[in-house]
């Protein structure tokens, strides 16, 4: 029994021994830098500190901005005042030129309407004094002396009005 009890001593020891070197062939794997835990470690080292300076400059980069729009903020402020005054007075203005167009188009309206009354007369003026014309001319052999003197009859009656 001391034998057999040897046997299974001498083999779990023979398996140690079997075990312990590839744990230690795994070991050394994970200490070598160019393809072990030394690279992963370094690499993420690497990474870890390029994302904190990315933070930094983003940080940097926001805080900038946030002066810049504070800034553009409080002059939008100050603006809205004379943004206002300036609105209302172009409200007055449009109101006051819609005024201004409505009695000019009144006032045009007047005279025109003046003015085509006076041309209604003249053409009622000319052709009653064209029909008298045509009247004497008809019962008149002096037509030629008549028919002459009517232009001068005309700017009479151009100049009066």
């Amino acid at each position: 029994m001391d034998m057999i009890f040897n046997i299974i001593l001498l083999a779990a020891s023979g398996s140690a021994v079997v075990y312990c070197i590839i744990l230690n062939k795994k070991l050394d794997t994970l200490k070598n830098t160019e393809k072990g835990l030394g690279v992963s470690i370094a690499s993420m080292s690497k990474s870890v500190e390029h994302a904190r300076s990315t933070i930094s400059a983003a940080n940097d980069s926001n805080t900038r901005s946030l002066e810049q729009l504070k800034s553009l903020i409080e002059e939008a402020n100050d603006l809205i005042p004379t943004l206002n005054d300036l609105t209302d007075v172009v409200s007055e203005l449009t109101e006051v030129a819609v005024t201004d167009i409505n009695e000019a188009a009144e006032k045009t309206k007047q005279s025109v309407s003046a003015l085509m009354m006076n041309a209604k007369k003249t053409t009622d003026t000319l052709r009653e004094e064209f029909d008298y014309l045509d009247t004497i001319a008809a019962s008149s052999d002096d037509c030629p002396a008549i028919v002459d003197s009517a232009p001068d009859k005309i700017e009479v009656y151009i100049d009066d009005l």
